[in-house]
C-alpha cells in the first residue's frame, strides 16, 4: 500500500508486509516494476532507501530485492532481517545500492518483497521510498568509506538532494549515511550556518530538493549560476572573505541581490519540492 505516515522524502511511502494485516504462514507480500537499462552505459546502480521493523529473524521473516531479465529466473540480490530470535529489530531508514550493470541493453523486472515464513508467530514489515536506477552515482556511504576524520572542512555541492534537513546523516563506526555526514565526519552543524554561523570550523553547501542548472540564467543580464558559482569561489579563495561574505559578493555581482535576498537561499517550488541551497554549520569560517 501506499501510506503517508513513514517516509524518506517527500510525502508518500510503499509499505510492504503484515502489519496491519494477520500474518500468513509461508506468505509474501511484493511489489514489482518493470524497466528497461538503455544500451551504452556503463555503471548503472539501482538505489532505494528502505525501513525494516520485524520481530523474527532473517531464517523465517525477512526483507528481499530480486532482479529477473524478462522470460528469466529472479536473482535475489538484497536480503535483510532480524539478527536475533525471538526479538524486536527496527532498522532507520538506511539506503542501499545495487549493482545492474550486466543488465544494460535489457528489460528487468524489479522486484521487493516482504516474506512471513513458516509460522504466524511473529510480524515483519517494510518501508520503500526513493528508488531509482541511475548511470554513474556516487554514493553517500562510498564517500564515508573513503574520507578521513578531520581531512574536510569545507564542502559545497551543486547536485539535487545532498542538503535535505530529513538527510542530514549520521555516523555508525565506518557506515555513514548522508553526505554532510559522510564528508565532514560530523552532524552537530547549525542548520543555517548563514544566519546563525556556529563557529565550528566546518561548513556543508548543498541544495535541498532540486538544484538550479549551472546554464539557467540568474536573471542579471547573461550571467548563469555557473558564474554565480565560480565567483563564489573566486571571492572565497582568492581574495580571502569568509564563506558568508563570498556568497553575498557572488550573489550582488551575478544575480542582483544579496545571498539572503535571492530565491535560492530563501526557496523556490519546483515539482512541489521547495528548493534552496542549505548553508550548514559556520558561514563566518575563512578557507585556508
Amino acid at each position: 500500500m501506499v501510506t503517508s505516515e513513514n517516509h524518506n522524502w517527500g510525502s508518500y511511502s510503499m509499505l510492504l508486509g503484515f502489519k496491519y494485516h494477520d500474518n500468513v504462514a509461508n506468505g509474501r507480500d511484493y511489489a514489482y516494476q518493470l524497466i528497461t537499462v538503455p544500451s551504452g552505459l556503463t555503471t548503472v546502480k539501482l538505489s532505494f532507501w528502505y525501513h525494516l521493523f520485524t520481530e523474527d529473524s532473517v531464517a523465517y521473516d525477512w526483507f528481499a530485492v530480486y532482479v529477473a531479465p524478462v522470460g528469466g529466473d529472479p536473482v535475489l540480490k538484497f536480503k535483510k532481517g532480524g539478527v536475533d530470535y525471538p526479538g524486536w529489530e527496527v532498522y532507520g531508514w538506511k539506503q542501499e545500492a545495487i549493482d545492474i550493470s550486466s543488465y544494460v541493453g535489457q528489460s528487468i523486472y524489479i522486484y521487493f518483497e516482504v516474506a512471513n515464513m513458516y509460522d504466524t508467530l511473529f510480524k515483519t514489515w517494510c518501508y520503500l521510498d526513493d528508488v531509482t536506477a541511475t548511470d554513474n552515482w556516487i554514493f553517500d556511504s562510498e564517500i564515508g568509506l573513503r574520507t578521513v576524520n578531520g581531512r574536510h572542512d569545507f564542502v559545497f555541492l551543486w547536485s539535487c538532494g545532498t542538503a535535505n534537513e530529513a538527510q542530514i546523516g549520521g555516523i555508525s563506526g565506518t557506515h555513514t549515511w548522508g553526505m554532510a555526514a559522510s564528508w565532514l565526519k560530523r552532524t552537530a552543524l547549525s542548520l543555517d550556518g548563514y544566519a546563525n554561523p556556529d563557529g565550528s570550523r566546518h561548513c556543508f553547501i548543498g541544495w535541498q530538493y532540486y538544484s538550479k542548472p549551472f546554464t539557467e540564467p540568474t536573471g542579471k543580464y547573461s550571467f548563469t549560476y555557473r558564474t554565480f558559482a565560480t565567483m563564489f569561489y573566486y571571492y572565497a579563495l582568492v581574495k580571502g572573505y569568509t564563506i558568508n561574505q563570498a556568497l553575498d559578493k557572488a550573489s550582488i555581482n551575478y544575480i542582483g541581490a544579496p545571498f539572503n535576498e535571492t530565491q535560492i537561499y530563501n526557496g523556490y517550488d519546483y515539482n512541489g519540492f521547495l528548493s534552496k541551497i542549505r548553508v550548514w554549520g559556520d558561514g563566518s569560517m575563512t578557507l585556508p
